[in-house]
Parts: structure tokens; C-alpha cells; sequence
């Protein structure tokens, strides 16, 4: 996720995502091995529903720090510089999903009238399955090594070790690890996920907050 620092209109958001990826501390990652390899291991079930549940939350949340923030523009520069802080916002689509699912996960589903302009007012998107994936982004080229796992829940694992060599050269462990949820268009189909969704959104906004708010 982005840092969001000590940007205050972001405490609930911060709140959300900490709920979310406190379910990596059950991962444990053990580097006491002779060679440089790293033992994963995940010994308890992650519950997928507790992770949407959350992952709901903080959706909910990025889209009410977007109103707060609108307000503050109103108060401070007018209606007419909200107006168009809001409207320079949908130039992403990030902003177009997070309101999407936001307004479905608030109200239970979208009507079909509502929210015209959204562009995947067509698309249906919604929030899927929990997932885990891990890989190494230093590895070059595309097929990095990489673990994943989708489902109603994320099971007990252990992986003795990861390394991948390419030129001659060996990368080992994976520096990246995500706990996020899929969002699914319409006929299940994966369209992207939760939490990069929220990073670009929140990313979005405070940089729009800072030029607006703090010149």
C-alpha cells in the first residue's frame, strides 16, 4: 500500500489496512537456514471471509475520506474547487472502482440507474476470493518465481525454500508478499484486486489533498 504517513484524513484508512495484512503475521518466514534460502511456513488457516470482511471496510473507508476531503476543499476554496478536484479525480480508473464497489458493498448491489458515469457501470465488478500471493520482483523477465494461493480460505503451507537462477546469477526468497482479495467482473472473471485498487486510489488523493488543501 502507499504510505500514507501523517496525513490525517487517512487515520481510518490506515486503521483498514492494518486490519488486512495483520493477517500476515501469521506467515512465519525463518531465515536461521545454513544457505540462504528462507522457510515459509503458514500453520494456521487465514479465513478468507475475515479478510473480505476487512477488505469491505477499508474500501468503504477510501471512499469516505474522499468525501471528507471534498468538504474540506468546499470550506476552504468553494464549491466550485471541490467540483473540480472530484472531477479530476474519475481521470483514473481507480477512482471509478472504488466507487463502484463502495456504493455496492454500502447499499447491497447497484441499481441500474445509479451511477451513470462510472465506467464499469457494465462491467458489475465485485469483490471474489481471498488470495496469497508471493513472488521475487527482482528476478528479471516475467516468469519470476511465485506462490499463490485463491480460495474461501488460505490453508497451512510450508515452502523449505525459494530460488530461481537466471545468467548465472541466483535470487533467492520472495520479496513480495500480498494478502488482498480479487475483484471479479460480472462472470467471475478476475479484473484486478482490492488492495492495489485502494493503494492507487489513496495514492490518488493525497497527492490531489496536498495540492489543493496545502497548496
Amino acid at each position: 500500500m502507499v504510505s500514507l504517513g501523517g496525513a490525517t484524513n487517512f487515520d481510518k484508512v490506515r486503521l483498514c489496512i492494518e486490519d488486512v495484512t495483520e493477517f500476515l503475521d501469521l506467515l512465519e518466514i525463518n531465515d536461521s537456514r545454513t544457505d540462504l534460502g528462507k522457510r515459509y511456513e503458514l500453520c494456521q488457516k487465514i479465513a478468507g471471509e475475515k479478510v473480505i470482511n476487512r477488505v469491505e471496510n477499508l474500501v468503504v473507508a477510501c471512499w469516505s475520506t474522499k468525501d471528507r476531503i471534498k468538504k474540506e476543499i468546499r470550506d476552504g476554496n468553494g464549491g466550485h474547487a471541490a467540483s473540480e478536484w472530484e472531477k479530476s479525480l474519475f481521470e483514473s480508473d481507480a477512482t471509478h472502482m472504488i466507487q463502484y464497489l463502495a456504493n455496492s458493498i454500502k447499499h447491497h448491489g447497484i441499481d441500474g440507474g445509479f451511477l451513470k458515469q462510472n465506467m464499469y457501470k457494465n462491467v458489475g465488478p465485485k469483490l471474489g476470493k481471498t488470495f496469497l500471493f508471493m513472488t521475487n520482483s527482482r528476478f528479471p523477465g516475467a516468469l519470476k518465481p511465485f506462490f499463490e494461493i485463491e480460495g474461501n480460505s488460505v490453508p497451512p503451507f510450508s515452502i523449505d525454500s525459494v530460488k530461481g537462477m537466471i545468467g548465472g546469477e541466483i535470487y533467492y526468497n520472495f520479496d513480495t508478499v500480498i494478502l488482498s482479495v480479487a475483484i471479479e467482473d460480472s462472470q467471475g472473471n478476475r479484473i484486478g484486486q482490492a488492495m492495489e485498487s485502494a493503494a492507487r486510489f489513496c495514492e490518488n488523493l493525497l497527492e490531489t489533498e496536498r495540492k489543493y488543501l496545502h497548496g
